[in-house]
């Protein structure tokens, strides 16, 4: 299936579930793992003697936004839906088992 767009660009029905389903492989792989510190970690020992900075001033005068609403009426795209079967990807996780032994 391939949408359309008024610019004569063509965007697949396939780049859509990529864009979606990527980011969401991504956030599941990265909750689907399980983490154990194996060895504590310490800061580096620093001995330093500086004298404090400062920072710059600035005097700096912004312009003032004024927002609000007004009624226009104006043309808008009506979406008709319809329901279509398609097949779609799918992803499985397994989680790591923390009972193998070493």
């Amino acid at each position: 299936m391939t949408i359309q767009s008024k610019d004569k660009t063509n965007f697949s029905f396939k780049t859509a579930v990529a864009t979606v389903a990527a980011p969401a492989i991504a956030v599941a792989m990265l909750a689907g793992c399980d983490i154990d510190k194996t060895q504590d970690g310490e800061m580096p020992t620093v001995d330093v003697d500086v004298k404090a900075g400062a920072l710059p001033k600035y005097d700096v005068d912004v312009v003032e936004v004024k927002a609000g609403m007004k009624k226009e009426t104006i043309m808008v795209p009506e979406v008709k839906m319809v329901e279509k079967e398609v097949s779609v990807p799918t992803v499985g996780f397994e989680m790591p088992d923390n009972d193998k032994p070493e």
